[in-house]
């Protein structure tokens, strides 16, 4: 399926993945800091507990199975930087594993922000203004140090997007011209200044220095006039569905898409198919026990 697909499209997948980086920087921040409002504090045991729960048991059974079905794939890398979510740094990774490198630097943004927000939570604003300006500097460190192999992946290279969700958790209550019909533009341009064919006409720096910023600026305006305006679409029930879905479907999706033993017209269906076991049998489950083991007068947080 994916061979049938235009390459320009192809390479608009990292894209879907800047998107979510936006969305997750913005959810956690905002869970953390309603934390922080209500505790006076973050409770980081309790997070990582939360994350553990959500994250760990739906993609160490996804692994489970492909180290049954493929296990002549894995070397003993692949397998310990699936485990501990360090496969972005793991150039040689499987395929049916390649996506993982987007889990393994949310792992690494779960780790590294919860802790600096509990420690300098009222310089926030500051820290994320000055990792966002200071992002491009790294992919351009990355290719000085002929470290070109890791750039598309490594962390220091792609928390950009993150740090712009987390920045418009923080400056929410203030966002609310984004309300305007308008910003719905926001998303054409967003997508406008990603498109990969820039790569060819403009120079690299102009492409790392302000064409990427501005589209991961655009994905997190667009997020917010979003959550302002509330279109119906989003809110429909199919569409809700899906969104309860998204992780198993991340999870599940890629080796339909690049196993021609199993590549067919009909992958669509056993994608949703595979998360759809994944969600109600792993993910649902896990979710239920980790809401028993929060103590008795807990705040509810996700």
């Amino acid at each position: 399926m994916i061979g049938r697909a235009p390459q320009f499209l192809i390479r608009y997948g990292v894209f879907g993945v800047q998107v979510f980086f936006v969305i997750s920087g913005y959810l956690i921040t905002t869970l953390l800091a309603r934390e922080h409002e209500k505790l006076g504090r973050i409770d980081l045991k309790a997070f990582y507990l939360r994350r553990f729960f959500r994250i760990v048991p739906a993609a160490y059974f996804y692994f489970a199975i492909l180290f049954v079905f493929y296990w002549a794939q894995f070397r003993p890398v692949d397998i310990l930087s699936l485990l501990t979510f360090t496969s972005n740094y793991n150039i040689g990774r499987p395929v049916n594993v390649a996506h993982i490198w987007s889990l393994s630097v949310e792992e690494q943004f779960y780790i590294l922000w919860p802790v600096t927000l509990s420690l300098f939570f009222h310089r926030r604003t500051r820290i994320l203004v000055w990792a966002f300006c200071l992002s491009p500097l790294f992919f351009l460190a990355f290719h000085v140090l002929h470290l070109n192999a890791y750039r598309p992946t490594a962390f220091p290279t792609t928390y950009d997007s993150l740090a712009l969700g987390c920045l418009a958790a923080v400056l929410a209550p203030g966002l609310d011209f984004l309300r305007s019909r308008w910003f719905f533009l926001c998303g054409p341009l967003a997508m406008l200044f990603y498109w990969p064919l820039w790569t060819t006409r403009v120079s690299g720096l102009i492409h790392i220095f302000f064409l990427w910023p501005a589209s991961h600026l655009c994905i997190a305006m667009f997020m917010m006039h979003a959550i302002h305006r509330k279109y119906w679409l989003l809110n429909t029930k199919p569409i809700i569905w899906i969104g309860t879905l998204s992780y198993s479907l991340y999870l599940w999706h890629v080796p339909f898409l690049v196993d021609p033993r199993i590549t067919s017209r009909f992958s669509i269906f056993w994608i949703f198919a595979c998360a759809a076991v994944s969600y109600y049998l792993v993910e649902r489950p896990f979710l239920r026990l980790r809401k028993r083991m929060r103590p008795v007068g807990a705040l509810n947080f996700a």
